[in-house]
């Protein structure tokens, strides 16, 4: 028996760069080995790792996942108290700050997620407002016509009453 492992088309198509219609087409032309497997809503395609890392000329050391070992020594928040960066060393992801105090901590991409969510809430409450000011209208004429409708029974005669 063979010790073979599949990957997903999403997994082969980040593994390879290439976009998951790529991939699919790949799997159309039987260019790599892949198994079926029916769902509900269909079928899920798993690719053989082995013949697309072949196919595609990747090492096999790139495919396997490396797993970090986690230290017992410290906790995420002492590593970052003994941690001191300089700005040259900031990544776009996220910059860490540490004081000289060791207490305040602060990232970049929750300052960024902050005003964005403070944006999206601005842009809510103007469209509430604006949903607000379209209902009005609405009820008002709703209640115009409502208006012209009573006027116009109340002044309708009928053909025969003539004298």
């Amino acid at each position: 028996m063979t010790n073979t492992s599949y990957i997903s088309i999403k997994d082969a198509a980040d593994l390879s760069g290439k976009s998951i219609q790529t991939i699919r087409r790949l799997i159309k032309s039987k260019k790599v080995k892949f198994k079926k497997d029916r769902t509900p809503q269909g079928f899920n395609y798993l690719i053989d790792e082995q013949s697309f890392c072949a196919f595609y000329n990747i090492q096999r050391a790139d495919t396997a996942r490396k797993i970090e070992p986690i230290q017992a020594e410290q906790t995420p928040v002492q590593q970052a108290q003994t941690t001191t960066i300089t700005p040259a060393e900031t990544t776009q992801e996220a910059a860490l700050v540490v004081k000289k105090d060791n207490t305040v901590v602060e990232f970049d991409i929750a300052n960024e997620f902050n005003g964005t969510i403070q944006k999206l809430i601005d842009q809510h409450g103007k469209e509430k407002e604006n949903l607000f000011k379209l209902v009005e209208t609405f009820q008002n004429k709703v209640i115009s016509l409502e208006n012209k409708l009573k006027v116009e029974t109340l002044s309708k005669k009928s053909w025969y009453k003539f004298w």
